[in-house]
């Protein structure tokens, strides 16, 4: 869900298909919101987004915003795993890996708080709780 408080990022692709002087007047018609030009022809600007990106992603991260207390240890465990996905995709943009690794971290992590979120359905919870135990063996 998209609300007013979201990071919100325009991307305008072929720069190289239209002047300065257009990029400029198309910027100031959208005031207050990132925009990153580039073009995937030549490669212009993707460096730029991929900092965006990043910066967008992991602004605020090392910021405590909340003295919350985790009560269950099945949170406990998902929000540990989601840290470490995030950890890992950190470590793969870092190191330069493609953006399919990068993505797969990302959708650990969002899979790991959905858990938490109510997203996971029953099913998988109870198959998860079927697997730590030996039910019925």
């Amino acid at each position: 869900e998209v609300t007013a408080s979201s990071p919100i990022i325009i991307v305008l692709n072929k720069i190289d298909l239209v002047s300065k002087k257009d990029l400029t007047a198309i910027s100031a018609d959208i005031p207050g919101k990132s925009i990153v030009a580039v073009s995937a022809r030549t490669g212009e600007g993707i460096d730029n987004l991929r900092r965006v990106l990043v910066e967008s992603v992991f602004d605020g991260l090392g910021a405590e915003t909340s003295n919350g207390q985790i009560t269950s240890k099945r949170h406990r465990d998902s929000l540990c795993r989601a840290a470490d996905s995030i950890s890992n995709a950190r470590a793969s943009l870092e190191s330069g890996l493609s953006g399919e690794f990068l993505a797969l971290d990302i959708k650990g992590a969002m899979d790991s708080l959905s858990e938490i979120t109510g997203e996971v359905t029953t099913d998988d919870v109870l198959n998860s709780i079927f697997k730590s135990f030996c039910i019925g063996k």
